[in-house]
Order: structure tokens, then sequence, then C-alpha cells
């Protein structure tokens, strides 16, 4: 260093944060301000007659880590167990991306970077990157302040696994940039798990009208999909069938109308799939085919591996 350099304001500056502040507040100081920044509005709309309103929650920072690898987790930290659907209806990305998430943990955490800067209000700032209606790669800056309900947790998508550095964001990241893309909270409330699969992925899907199809037909379609790494999608009808709903309530479990649900694994030999929910919770482990073509409507398989 020259004793020119040595002397500007700008090093002296340095310099003396160095001995007030410390390395943190240096390393404040030298990290860039991004300030094209996407914050999409939340939700404020009524849906089935029920008015959902969070205009008025405040976007606070939810400081932590993208990825946190926990035990028996993938080495990137990406497991489909992160995923945990919050206060808003966006199984239709969200199912997606579990599905995705379990085949292809890699692909997942290629689509986040960072933090690559700070906001102008101290968040971090990182970007991703999802596909549009055309297949192509848009890339979203968002910030790790999120819609927050009075108790302080997340409004949407929840944390995934927790560390030393704070809670997983990941998911919480993927969805703001999704609510981004789609211009608010307001328009991923609801919507065709076939947008989800291509935001997440870039290609199209296959969709099939389980009542035109047979057990044997099911089966074997899914089968054929998990092992080519293919995501499969299951929506459930706008009304749980009377048959389902007993069923539901013999096995203490929870059916939820108009839900995207996503395909773990298919078994041939004892015909039977599992089927993950995007709410971390009542999932449907071991589902004879015969119950899945009765509680299900439709399902789609990605047009392409994700492998």
């Amino acid at each position: 260093m020259t004793a020119t350099a040595a002397g500007s304001p700008a090093v002296q500056r340095v310099l003396q944060l160095h001995r007030t502040a410390g390395n943190a507040a240096v390393g404040r100081l030298l990290r860039s301000v991004i300030t094209d920044i996407e914050v999409p509005a939340a939700v404020n709309h009524t849906h089935a007659g029920v008015l959902q309103d969070d205009s008025g929650l405040r976007h606070e920072r939810h400081a932590g880590t993208p990825f946190v690898r926990d035990r028996f987790e993938d080495e990137t930290g990406v497991d489909p167990s992160d995923v945990r659907q919050g206060n808003i209806g966006d199984c239709f990305f969200l199912s997606p991306l579990m599905a995705t998430a379990r085949i292809n943990p890699r692909r997942i955490y290629n689509m986040v970077r960072g933090p690559i800067g700070e906001s102008p209000t101290g968040g971090s700032v990182y970007e991703v990157k999802l596909y549009n209606a055309a297949g192509e790669l848009v890339t979203h800056r968002v910030d790790d302040r999120f819609v927050t309900g009075g108790d302080g947790s997340p409004r949407y998508a929840q944390y995934g696994d927790n560390s030393a550095k704070g809670p997983e964001l990941w998911v919480m990241l993927m969805e703001k940039a999704w609510a981004a893309q789609r211009g608010g909270f307001n328009n991923m409330d609801f919507g065709m798990a076939s947008d989800g699969l291509r935001a997440v992925t870039g290609k199209s899907s296959t969709w099939h009208n389980i009542a035109a199809e047979s057990t044997d037909t099911i089966l074997e379609n899914i089968w054929q999909a998990v092992q080519a790494g293919k995501p499969v999608v299951c929506n459930t009808p706008g009304t749980i069938t009377g048959p389902a709903q007993a069923w539901a309530a013999t096995n203490r479990i929870t059916l939820i109308a108009g839900h995207s649900y996503n395909v773990e694994s298919a078994n041939r030999t004892d015909r039977e799939i599992d089927v993950a929910n995007p709410h971390g919770r009542n999932h449907l482990r071991a589902l004879d085919v015969a119950n899945f073509r009765m509680i299900f409507e439709w399902y789609g398989i990605l047009d392409g591996s994700v492998r």
C-alpha cells in the first residue's frame, strides 16, 4: 500500500472501524448494498368467502442460512422434509418443489445463491432462479425479510432445519421469488401444479384423470415415472368424497380438498404408493393403489427426468 493510499479517507475510515467496532463492522461497511430487490406484497383477498388480509403484517428479517445439512440428508442440505407449507394455498408450487428436491437435491441447491450483498434495510440478499412460462430461467433478487405473524414466525413457508447460524431458508427464499415472479403472494394463493412444476424444472407435464384409468395403469405409470426420476404430483378433488372421508376417519388421517400432494415412491409388488404432503404432516405412506384412486382426482408426471 502506498503512503498516499494509506492516507486516503476511505482507508482511514476502515482503520478507524477496526479500532472501534472490530472486524464485523468492517465487513458490514465493505458489503455491497443491493437496491434492486423484489418485495412481493402479502396476501389480501377473499377466497371461498373467507377474507385473508395479511397486508398489515410486517416484512421482518429472519436471519439464517440458505442450507442446513441435518443427519442423513444430502450433502447440499436440501431435503424434501425442509418443505412445510404455511398459511397460504401454494401447495401447487411447494409440492413440485418437494418432489424435485427428493430426486435431485443438487438441482435445487444450484437455484439459490448468496448472500450476495445487503439490502437497504440491512438484510441479506440472495439470488433465486426460477423458470418462466416459456421455460426460460429468470433470476430474482430477494432478501431475508418475510411476511411475519404477530408471534414472530413466518406467515407463509416455514423454516427448514435449524443450525448455529440460524434457520434454514431455502424454501422461504424460493417461495418469495415465486411470489415476485407472479406479481405478489395474492397470485400464488391457489393455482395449477403444472405451473409449479414448470417454475421449478422448466419442463411441461402430462396430467391423467384418475377416474379414466385402471389401478394397474395408474400404478405402472407412477412406478415408471419414479424409476425415471420424473416428479409426480397428485391432486385431491375440490370436495373429498364420502368413501375417502370414511377411509381418512378410520385411519386418523386428515385429507385436504383441492390440495397438491407428491409421490415419494411406488411399489409394484405390494401395490402401494407413498404420498407426501407439503404441509409436512399427514403423509399417506404405504397407500394401497385402490385407495390412491379413491382419494385423488388427478396426477401429473413431468415430461422429463430431473436427475
